[in-house]
């Protein structure tokens, strides 16, 4: 069969990362941990999430389509808490968020496959106490997403398992950020927002604009420059 070159092989591996984390922005994809060097030009937006979190069980994170709601969590939030020593975990509900939502905590801090008789509640507990004295986060993002369950018993549980953790009592280190568009914040409301606090309007939120033209200059700067891309000033 011939020799397989493992150099060669390495070799474009290697230049494959160097090439990603030298890229000037991410493209279609959301900014993540490793882009947060040029992820610019949201500061105020990252203070406010973290001002929010930091005190209240359950916030939400509330803006269009695109304006970059991910990105804002893996490469603005999650290094901020990082140096902050805060343990975090990124889910998504998918079409059963109950399910979905529970075994990504699991696999994060334990080994195995989580029994499917534990609820979430139970799974979240574990892992707040797994993570003391550090507080934890649990990101569910694209929230919209539990809008595709179309069993609504699996939404009510869910809703009494967010209710629980909403007290702030049950689970003192956690606390749980809540992001979707907010095309979908009329529906969410009806079909489990309000079961939790009795109104999405009682949740503290942060609804994400556009960036500015600075946010945008400070974004398109950072990246370029990543890159080695000069700006001519005269333009």
């Amino acid at each position: 069969m011939g020799e397989l070159d493992i150099g060669d092989l390495f070799l474009k591996s290697d230049l494959k990362g160097r090439a990603i984390l030298q890229r000037p922005f991410p493209g279609m994809a959301f900014y993540t941990k490793d882009d947060a060097s040029i992820f610019k030009g949201r500061d105020s937006e990252i203070e406010d999430l973290l001002s929010i979190i930091s005190n209240w069980p359950i916030t939400l994170l509330i803006g269009e389509s695109g304006a970059g709601k991910t990105s804002l969590i893996q490469a603005g939030l999650f290094p901020k808490l990082e140096t902050m020593i805060w343990k975090f975990v990124w889910t998504r509900p998918f079409d059963n968020p109950e399910v979905n939502i529970k075994k990504v905590i699991w696999s994060t801090f334990f080994e195995g496959e989580v029994d499917s008789g534990r609820s979430l509640l139970d799974v979240m507990k574990q892992a707040a106490e797994e993570c003391k004295p550090h507080q934890l986060l649990v990101v569910m993002d694209q929230f919209e997403d539990a809008l595709s369950c179309d069993v609504q018993e699996i939404l009510d549980a869910f809703s009494l398992h967010l209710m629980a953790a909403q007290t702030g009592t049950i689970i003192p280190n956690l606390r749980i950020l809540i992001s979707f568009r907010e095309d979908a914040f009329v529906k969410l409301n009806l079909r489990l927002l309000k079961k939790i606090t009795g109104s999405a309007q009682q949740f503290p939120s942060v609804e994400l604009e556009r960036l500015t033209r600075d946010g945008a200059k400070a974004a398109l700067s950072a990246g370029l420059e990543n890159a080695g891309i000069g700006l001519d000033p005269r333009q």
